[in-house]
């Protein structure tokens, strides 16, 4: 039990260090020229039986940001990963059954407005899927009321195939802002060393 306690204790002061975005990337031999210097909200960082996987949690201008990383990966791993995280993303804003039946209405529906949107972003060689969608005030899915949206979010996937590693960033801006154009910068920024 101390042991344990004792683990969790150190695991915790390390994950709340004051380290930066690009000492957190440098062990991936990678950094990022916009971001690089701002400090890390949270760093978790786990390795499976083959895989490591960090989980970089910073904040800029009032947008949240989660970036994870997981290498090595392979690119059927990735679409898999990618096209299961959108359809869920995608599934929760489309027609659902209400709980009660009857007179009144038996599907919620979604209006078109916050139907969430796919594009693929083209920076140099790297091709970024993302997703946009509205969420709400605990990070939810499928907020389809105006008065409950409290964030725009983008769900990003990219692959580096030289490298074999897998990003998914999550960018969480005003839902007035773009946040497909803070994606844009994050990669477009991030380079090898």
């Amino acid at each position: 039990m101390k042991k344990m306690f004792f683990l969790s204790l150190s695991y915790f002061a390390f994950s709340v260090g004051a380290k930066t975005l690009n000492e957190s990337l440098l062990p991936l031999n990678k950094k990022q020229s916009q971001f690089g210097e701002t400090a890390l909200l949270k760093n978790i960082e786990g390795k499976g039986e083959k895989k490591s996987y960090n989980t970089l949690y910073f904040e800029l201008n009032g947008n949240k940001f989660e970036l994870e990383i997981i290498t090595p990966s392979t690119l059927a791993e990735f679409a898999n990963n990618r096209k299961n995280i959108s359809s869920m993303i995608i599934k929760s804003y489309q027609d659902q059954p209400t709980p009660y039946q009857g007179v009144i209405t038996n599907m919620s529906k979604c209006p078109k407005k916050f139907v969430p949107d796919t594009s693929q972003l083209q920076i140099g060689l790297k091709e970024i899927f993302v997703v946009k969608s509205f969420v709400g005030s605990t990070f939810n899915h499928g907020i389809c009321e105006e008065k409950l949206i409290t964030y725009l979010a983008c769900n990003s996937f990219y692959f580096d195939d030289k490298k074999s590693q897998y990003y998914k960033l999550k960018v969480f801006s005003k839902p007035k802002e773009d946040c497909t154009k803070l994606v844009n910068n994050f990669f477009e920024n991030l380079t090898d060393l």
